[in-house]
């Protein structure tokens, strides 16, 4: 979850914390894609737990930093426009030496990676590090709109200096509203919820049962093909 940075804090006061930020239009985009053929990014609320939860790990980093605890901060884009450079710093921050094997992916183990082989993962099977390829875009008026306004929230709250990409200021130039705000928080809670009953659900459900249903649903679900039309979250 999105607060276990200070569990971890608490648990292990030694630990190192290395936070990675992506523009939400990239990261929003790419849950939409693999919506496509993965149910998991399907559920009701994705898109509130996302954003909501990406101010509370900034939150958490913040935290983080005033106790004094050892915080490094790496933006996706900064990683693969200059990997090398970006990779030095964190084995620097962890106290490790530098491969510059980390620069590529040749050879890589992909074998933790689950659904490797979708589309959404194209970029994955690759053997270099290098950035986003054209896609068709996936974000309605009406989401973009949504996460512009979330953004321009974060930039005013922050001077300007989080998050660093988009670099300027978006296009919405207003905040969410009061009531935006009161449902995100509303649908991002139930969403946790629906999560933690899926867990004892699970829990309790014999697991012959379990496999049946997923072996029922998944054809359903996972299209061979990516059509492009990716607009599934709400």
């Amino acid at each position: 979850g999105f607060s276990c940075a200070l569990r971890y804090a608490e648990k292990f006061p030694d630990a190192r914390f290395l936070f990675l930020w992506r523009d939400m239009h990239d990261v929003i985009g790419s849950m939409n894609r693999a919506a496509v053929t993965q149910r998991f990014f399907r559920k009701a609320g994705f898109t509130e737990k996302v954003l909501l939860g990406n101010e509370k790990l900034r939150k958490a980093c913040d935290e983080l930093r005033v106790k004094n605890r050892l915080v490094h901060e790496v933006d996706y884009e900064d990683l693969i426009s200059n990997t090398s450079q970006c990779m030095t710093e964190i084995c620097r921050f962890l106290e490790i030496p530098f491969e510059p094997r980390m620069t590529c992916l040749e050879g890589a183990d992909r074998s933790a990676i689950s659904g490797v082989e979708r589309e959404h993962h194209a970029m994955i099977r690759g053997d270099r590090i290098h950035g986003q390829r054209r896609q068709t875009p996936v974000l309605s008026p009406l989401l973009r709109a949504k996460i512009e306004r979330y953004i321009y929230r974060w930039k005013k709250r922050y001077g300007g200096n989080w998050p660093n990409y988009p670099r300027g200021l978006p296009e919405a130039n207003q905040e969410p509203a009061i009531a935006e705000l009161w449902r995100d928080w509303i649908v991002y809670k139930s969403a946790e919820l629906w999560d933690k009953v899926v867990i004892v659900i699970y829990a309790l459900t014999p697991l012959a049962l379990a496999r049946m249903w997923r072996s029922q649903i998944r054809p359903r679900i996972y299209p061979r093909k990516y059509t492009g039309r990716a607009e599934v979250v709400s």
